[in-house]
């Protein structure tokens, strides 16, 4: 702010610096019923620009992988108001038990669209189901596991275990009971397996899928 003298009055400038940082930014598993949730816990910004936001003055965005496997892109989970400070991803089972990890990142934003990122968490996940199939590294029985993500838009992964080498058939189906499609159908050897189905080219809704081995 300064006087400018020639015309005698005021003037001022304002720079809108960038939000704090989420504080306090965690992960943990949420129990609901028989099952773990990821839980993510925040501190509140306490700058008006941010918690006065209705909504997307919290941005949530995760990517996945399999245990050292190559992550998957950002996605974006969930737009949140400035008085929110946790969110639960039902999206994810089996949290802090599995083969898999979630990545978190949450970012702070304010009305000018102005952002600061918190560091990361990760938190691992996976489904009991396919933790059975498998004893000091020896298939023991078939299995087909819940896929990931769900919901999903709009392709999702499958995966499944094979005790017997001989064929096996892997086919989606919608409401009705109309097949929609065929992902596996072929002879595979004893192991697990992972496949995707991408459903771009269907509507919305839901979808069940059956193993024939």
């Amino acid at each position: 702010m300064w006087k400018d003298g020639n015309n005698n009055y005021l003037k001022y400038r304002q720079y809108d610096a960038a939000p704090l940082a989420p504080a306090n930014y965690s992960v943990s598993a949420y129990q609901s019923g028989t099952n773990y949730y990821p839980k993510l816990t925040w501190q509140l910004n306490n700058e008006p620009d941010v918690r006065n936001k209705s909504s997307n003055a919290y941005k949530i965005e995760r990517r996945t992988r399999l245990l050292n496997g190559i992550w998957s892109s950002w996605s974006l989970l969930a737009n949140l108001s400035g008085t929110t400070s946790a969110y639960i991803d039902y999206s994810i089972g089996n949290a802090s038990g599995g083969d898999r990890e979630a990545e978190y990142r949450l970012t702070a934003i304010d009305i000018g669209n102005n952002s600061s990122p918190s560091q990361s968490v990760v938190i691992d996940y996976g489904f009991d189901r396919a933790e059975k199939t498998v004893v000091n590294g020896i298939v023991r029985e078939y299995s087909i596991n819940q896929n990931y993500p769900n919901p999903f838009n709009p392709s999702t992964k499958i995966s499944y275990s094979i005790k017997e080498e001989g064929l096996v058939t892997l086919k989606v189906y919608d409401v009705l009971g109309k097949e929609v499609a065929t992902l596996v159908n072929e002879n595979k050897a004893v192991g697990n397996y992972e496949v995707d189905f991408n459903a771009s080219h269907l509507s919305s809704g839901i979808y069940y899928y059956k193993i024939i081995a």
